[in-house]
């Protein structure tokens, strides 16, 4: 390899190291504080389900079972998914290492007990890398699990003020025109509705908050490894397009294989992470549009002034998951670095 070659190699190098010891360092010393976070969501989650039926995640006559569903089944295919990706390093990298020990047999006549140990030593240190960049999935996996876990709660609540919005809409018509009550009836059923409304838009804003309270914690407890996941993926995504150049250069297809799959687990990390949290973000605003469809005039006016207060928050300080404060995640930031670079 040439300089600017071998300077990229040991940058990439270098960095990559410092990578793997930082995050790994933080998750080893993190590991007793990822317990008790793990417990602090069960516990905010069993507030939640408690506050109402709609809102029981462990009820069995739960009437969204699909969104909780869904993460259990994404979760699984995720996890498959990067299975067979490892699956596929793994062999890369065997199939890699026999071509290099041909080439070097090919071009060298006799070998020393020093150069079978050199080859060893490299043959591990491939597996050990191959070990630390395929297992990296495992990481986004984890930190997805939360927000797939709080797009699901934000969903129950979107569909509770959807639903105050149903029965303020149509309220009691069809019963209306079926038995064709009196005056006083209508008023009767009309009263029943405005104060069943008015409780479950109570209790939507109760779970919205407790919700809001663990992402907001989510985003602090897991700030510096999202903030070492994104800038480092980013570094290596564009450091290691150089070797891909490089390889179709060489006609070298192995290697070139190689490098694009070291590369695609950090732009499925990213792609990922971005889309999640795009998600989460997107089911914030939709609770913010039901808040504003809500008819406010027969709502008590302390739930009126909840409406207009949280209704407010949400349009100028949305819940986002934010790294440090350094940037949104979104898939709006992969368009903003991909524009710089």
């Amino acid at each position: 390899m040439g300089q600017t070659e071998s300077f990229t190699y040991l940058l990439i190098t270098f960095t990559t190291i410092a990578y793997f010891i930082s995050i790994k360092t933080i998750l080893i010393s993190k590991s007793e504080s990822n317990i008790d976070f793990w417990h602090y969501n069960i516990r905010l989650l069993n507030e939640f389900s408690k506050i109402h039926s709609h809102f029981d995640i462990g009820c069995n006559k739960f009437k969204q079972p699909r969104f909780f569903t869904a993460v259990h089944y994404e979760v699984r295919r995720d996890l498959v998914i990067g299975s067979v990706y490892m699956v596929i390093c793994f062999v890369l990298a065997i199939v890699l290492a026999i071509e290099n020990e041909f080439a070097w047999r090919s071009s060298n006549s006799t070998e020393s007990y020093f150069d079978v140990w050199k080859m060893f030593v490299n043959h591990t240190q491939n597996f050990v890398w191959t070990v630390n960049f395929s297992t990296l999935f495992l990481v986004a996996v984890f930190l997805g699990f939360f927000i797939k876990l709080y797009c699901a709660c934000l969903q129950l609540i979107s569909e509770g003020l959807k639903e105050i919005i149903t029965r303020q809409k149509f309220g009691s018509s069809q019963i209306f025109e079926a038995y064709q009550p009196n005056e006083c009836f209508i008023r009767s059923e009309r009263k029943n509705i405005e104060i069943e409304t008015a409780i479950l838009l109570d209790r939507c804003f109760k779970a919205y908050y407790i919700i809001e309270e663990i992402v907001r914690e989510f985003g602090r407890h897991f700030n510096s490894e999202m903030f070492l996941i994104f800038t480092f993926s980013f570094f290596v995504i564009f450091a290691r397009a150089f070797f891909v150049i490089l390889y179709i250069l060489k006609s070298s297809p192995t290697s070139f294989l190689y490098m694009i799959f070291k590369i695609i687990v950090h732009i499925w990390k990213i792609f990922y992470i971005t889309t999640l949290c795009s998600k989460l973000n997107g089911e914030v605003q939709n609770i913010s549009f039901f808040l504003h469809r809500i008819d406010l005039e027969p709502m008590p006016p302390h739930l009126q002034a909840k409406v207009n207060m949280l209704s407010t928050k949400l349009s100028s300080d949305p819940l986002t998951i934010s790294p440090g404060q350094f940037f949104k995640l979104n898939r709006g930031l992969i368009t903003t670095v991909i524009t710089i670079f």
